[in-house]
C-alpha cells in the first residue's frame, strides 16, 4: 500500500511537472471593485496607452469599464463618460473602431428590445450614444454579429443575425455620417432566413475580408467568398456540412501549414472542423474526418476560443458550454490530437462561465483570462506560463491617425518554424484584442535570423528582418503610404492566349473548356481536384493559332470542385469546374 502511494505521489509530480506551465493563478483581487454581475467580458486599449483594458457588461445591472495600470485593473466608468449611458441588460460586447478615428468605440447587444447599441469614443475619451434610425424592435435577441466593409466604401458596416424575428433575413447596418442606417441593397444577404454564427476572415488571402455563416437547422451554412462580381456561396462546393456553426464558429491554423481552418463545436451532428488547404494558389477547406484530430464533441452547443494558452506555437481550444455548464480547455498536441487540460491547467471544468476574453493584461508575454460568471462575477486568472518559446507581438497602425489597423496579414519566419495572424475582427477568439498579433516560435530552437512579411489593407508588402522586431516585445509597425498611380503608355505585345472560358458550370458530367491562341504555342490543359491531384491531361502538346473547344468528361468523378490549369506561350490561367451530380 505505502509503495502505491509513493508511485501515485511520483506520477503526480510528473504531471505536474510537464504540465507546469498550464497553471493559470488567480488574479481576481487585482480588480478595485466588483460588479455583482458579470454576462461579458471584452478587451480592448480603450485609453490608447499600449495596454488591454476591460469591460465587463452587466445583465441587470450597470456595466463596467476597468482602465489597466500594469498592476491595478482601475474602475474607469465615470470617467468615460459610460455611468450616464444605459449599458444594461448586456449579454455580448465588441470593441471596435467603427468611424476610424484612433479610438475604441463600444458595441453591445442587449435583451431588453433595443438589441443593439454603439457608443462612440471622442478624443477627450469620453463615450456618446450612436444615433439607430433602423427602426426595427428586436424581440429576439441577436444571436450574432460582425462588422466588415459589405459595400466596399471603405467603411466598417455591421451584420446582425437577424431581424424583429427568428425567421427574417439577416440585417446590414450602414455608418452614414455618424448615423445608423438599415442597407437594403444587400443582395447576398436576400432570403436568408435565422442563422447561426457569424465569423469574419481573408480566410483566401487575397486581401479582402470573406463572410462565414453558420446554419441554423432550416438554414444551410453559407460561405461567402468576395469576389469582384461581389459574394459567392462556396459552402456546397467545399462541402461544408448544412448545420455547421449552429452557435459559433472561430478561424485558426490548428496545423500550423499556414492555411486557416474553421471549427465549429457542438454535438455529434454539428461538432465540425474544416482544414484549409490551398492547390494552384486557390484556397479551400476540407472535412476532417480523423475522430483523434477533430476537438471532441459536446451534448450541446457551444463557444469555441482559439488561443495559444502554453505558448508552445500550437493554437489550443477554450470551450465554453452554452447555458454556464463549465468550460474545457483543450491542448493541441501539434495538430495530431486534443487532450483536456482544464484540471491540469488550475481551471475547474464545472465553474459556470458565460463568457471569456483572452489578452496579455501583466506584459509578460502569455495570455490571460477574463471570465464572466453570471452571478458570481468576473474572475481574472493571470497565466504562469514557464519558460515560453520565442514570440512577437505586433502591432499594426495608421499611418495618418495611428489607430490599429484592421484587416492586415501577416506571416512570420522564424529561424525553424513559421506562424501566420490577422487583424480581422474575428481572427482573434471574442473578446480578445484583434488589433495585435500574437505570433509564437513553435520550435525549440532560437532564431538567429528569420523575417516578417506584412500585407497591408492598402495592398503594400513590407518585410522586416528579426533584427528590427524585438522578440519577446510588442512592435508597433506604422502602415507604409501607398506609392501614387503613374499611368505609362506601352506598347503591349500581342497576347498568346485568351484566358479559358468553362460552360456549362456547374455541369453534369461533362463541359467545354474553350480558347483562343493568337499564334502557335505549346499548350498544357490539365484538370485537378482541392488535394493537388491530378485528374485528368486533357490537352499536352503544340498548337496552331486558332480557336479549341475541348470536351471534359467527369462521369466517373465525385461531386464537388475542381481546377483546371491552362498554360500556353509560358502564361498560365485556373479556372474552377463545378461537378454537381
Amino acid at each position: 500500500m505505502n509503495r502505491l502511494c509513493h508511485l501515485w505521489m511520483a506520477l503526480l509530480v510528473l504531471a505536474g511537472g510537464a504540465n507546469a506551465q498550464w497553471m493559470f493563478q488567480d488574479a481576481t483581487e487585482c480588480f478595485t471593485t466588483h460588479p455583482p454581475n458579470a454576462s461579458t467580458v471584452v478587451w480592448g486599449d480603450v485609453d490608447n496607452d499600449g495596454d488591454p483594458d476591460l469591460f465587463v457588461g452587466g445583465g441587470s445591472n450597470s456595466s463596467v469599464l476597468y482602465v489597466n495600470n500594469g498592476r491595478r485593473l482601475v474602475d474607469a466608468t465615470a470617467a468615460f463618460g459610460l455611468a450616464t449611458l444605459n449599458t444594461r441588460n448586456v449579454y455580448s460586447a465588441q470593441f471596435v473602431d467603427f468611424d476610424e478615428d484612433g479610438y475604441l468605440d463600444l458595441f453591445l447587444l442587449t435583451d431588453d428590445g433595443h438589441g443593439f447599441r454603439l457608443y462612440r469614443q471622442l478624443s477627450n475619451h469620453r463615450f456618446q450614444s450612436v444615433q439607430n434610425s433602423l427602426g426595427i424592435e428586436f424581440f429576439d435577441r441577436i444571436g450574432s454579429s460582425g462588422w466588415v466593409d459589405v459595400d466596399g466604401d471603405g467603411s466598417l458596416d455591421l451584420i446582425l443575425s437577424n431581424g424583429p424575428t427568428r425567421g427574417s433575413s439577416l440585417v446590414v447596418v450602414e455608418n452614414r455620417d455618424l448615423e445608423l442606417v438599415e442597407n437594403r441593397d444587400s443582395g447576398f444577404l436576400t432570403g436568408s432566413g435565422a442563422v447561426g454564427a457569424i465569423a469574419v476572415e481573408d480566410y483566401d488571402r487575397d486581401g479582402d475580408a470573406d463572410l462565414f455563416i453558420g446554419g441554423s437547422g432550416s438554414e444551410p451554412a453559407r460561405l461567402l467568398r468576395q469576389e469582384a462580381a461581389g459574394y459567392v456561396d462556396w459552402a456546397e462546393r467545399f462541402g461544408i456540412p448544412r448545420a455547421m456553426g449552429l452557435t459559433g464558429a472561430v478561424w485558426f491554423d490548428y496545423n500550423n501549414d499556414q492555411q486557416l481552418d474553421l471549427y465549429s463545436p457542438g454535438d455529434i451532428e454539428s461538432n465540425c472542423l474544416m482544414r484549409g488547404t490551398a492547390t494552384l494558389g486557390i484556397h479551400g477547406l476540407v472535412q476532417v474526418t480523423d475522430p483523434q484530430s477533430v476537438p471532441p464533441a459536446d451534448a450541446g452547443a457551444c463557444y469555441a476560443h482559439a488561443v495559444d494558452a502554453d505558448m508552445d506555437g500550437w493554437t489550443d481550444l477554450f470551450i465554453i458550454k452554452s447555458g454556464a455548464r463549465g468550460c474545457m480547455l483543450l491542448k493541441n498536441e501539434q495538430g495530431h490530437s486534443w487532450a483536456d487540460v482544464t484540471r491540469l491547467a488550475g481551471l475547474d471544468p464545472d465553474l459556470p462561465v458565460m463568457a471569456c476574453a483572452w489578452a496579455d493584461w501583466d506584459g509578460d508575454g502569455d495570455l490571460d483570462l477574463a471570465l464572466a460568471r453570471g452571478a458570481r462575477g468576473v474572475s481574472l486568472f493571470r497565466n504562469n506560463t514557464d519558460g515560453p518559446h520565442e514570440f512577437v507581438v505586433v502591432n499594426p497602425v495608421s499611418n495618418v491617425t495611428l489607430a490599429p489597423l484592421r484587416g492586415c496579414t501577416m506571416w512570420m519566419q522564424f529561424e525553424a518554424a513559421k506562424a501566420v495572424g490577422s487583424t480581422y475582427p474575428h481572427a482573434a477568439a471574442p473578446g480578445g484584442d484583434f488589433a495585435r498579433v500574437l505570433l509564437v516560435n513553435s520550435s525549440n530552437y532560437k532564431s538567429g535570423q528569420g523575417n516578417l512579411l506584412v500585407r497591408w489593407p492598402n495592398g503594400i508588402e513590407s518585410r522586416y528582418h528579426l533584427s528590427e522586431l524585438s522578440l519577446g516585445t510588442t512592435v508597433t509597425l506604422v502602415q507604409p503610404p501607398a506609392p501614387p498611380v503613374v499611368e505609362t503608355m506601352t506598347e503591349s505585345e500581342p497576347a498568346v492566349a485568351m484566358p479559358l472560358a468553362v460552360s456549362p458550370n456547374p455541369f453534369n458530367p461533362t463541359t467545354t473548356l474553350s480558347y483562343t491562341l493568337a499564334e502557335a504555342a505549346a499548350v498544357e490543359l490539365k484538370v485537378f481536384n482541392l488535394m493537388g491531384q491530378e485528374v485528368a491531361t486533357l490537352i499536352s502538346g503544340p498548337q496552331a493559332a486558332g480557336a479549341y473547344h475541348i470536351s471534359f468528361d467527369a462521369g466517373s468523378l465525385p461531386s464537388g470542385l475542381y481546377l483546371s490549369r491552362f498554360t500556353a506561350g509560358g502564361q498560365s490561367h485556373v479556372s474552377r469546374l463545378l461537378l454537381a451530380k
